[in-house]
């Protein structure tokens, strides 16, 4: 399956669920070290590795 319609169907799944996808992999670049870590509490509540 091509990557654009991968994404395409699990968009359309996390947003019926309500749940962010599994095993997603997220890349963040910011220059403010705050923001970053902010980010990254984020992404942890969310059960991703920060």
């Amino acid at each position: 399956m091509p990557a654009a319609a991968s994404l395409q169907k699990m968009e359309h799944s996390s947003m019926n669920s309500g749940e962010f996808p599994a095993g997603l992999r997220v890349l963040v670049v910011d220059d403010d070290v705050t923001t970053l870590k902010i980010i990254e509490r984020m992404s942890v509540r969310c059960h991703y590795r920060g």
